[in-house]
């Protein structure tokens, strides 16, 4: 799932390297319906999950470092609504190249109370990662954006460009 790139040369080049990789590309807006389609068929899907989801727009707040980040909840929906297996990966530097290393979940999608709690999993493993190798990790965004409403006495824990968020509250 991909949003496309204002410019449309940069969108054409980047659009034609992931589908050189023999990859499908879904454009964001309706994706959700496609995705389903793809795992009811018994397709593998790949998703990023460390993004920001405004919560408005299907994202949830989760605890990352300690601090509540949005992410989007659809792998959550999509996974306990359909019953897939979710693996994540992570593609790590070595000394002769890169390699690819996948984690299952703790546990089956469906064995999660709720998306919250599936979406908490799935940051925690994330985490994990993180941490085993801290130096291979840059955000090239703005990774912790947004504050949850009602959550001022945050504002001093989270970089300056964080702003509040108006739609969703989180206790965590």
């Amino acid at each position: 799932v991909a949003r496309r790139v204002k410019n449309p040369v940069l969108d054409n080049l980047i659009a034609n390297c992931r589908e050189g990789c023999e990859l499908s590309l879904l454009n964001e807006k309706g994706a959700v319906r496609g995705l389903m389609k793809l795992l009811k068929n018994g397709e593998s899907v790949g998703l990023l999950v460390d993004q920001n989801t405004k919560t408005h727009q299907g994202g949830i707040f989760v605890n990352f470092f300690d601090l509540p980040v949005t992410i989007s909840k659809s792998p959550a929906t999509l996974a306990r609504r359909l019953k897939a297996d979710v693996l994540l990966s992570v593609c790590r530097r070595t000394k002769t190249g890169f390699r690819v290393e996948l984690k299952d979940m703790p546990q089956q999608a469906e064995k999660y109370e709720d998306d919250q709690q599936f979406s908490q999993a799935v940051m925690d493993l994330m985490r994990t990662y993180v941490e085993e190798t801290p130096e291979q990790w840059v955000w090239y965004y703005n990774r912790w954006n947004y504050i949850p409403k009602g959550r001022q006495d945050l504002k001093d824990k989270f970089p300056y460009y964080a702003t509040m968020d108006k739609h969703l509250e989180f206790e965590g």
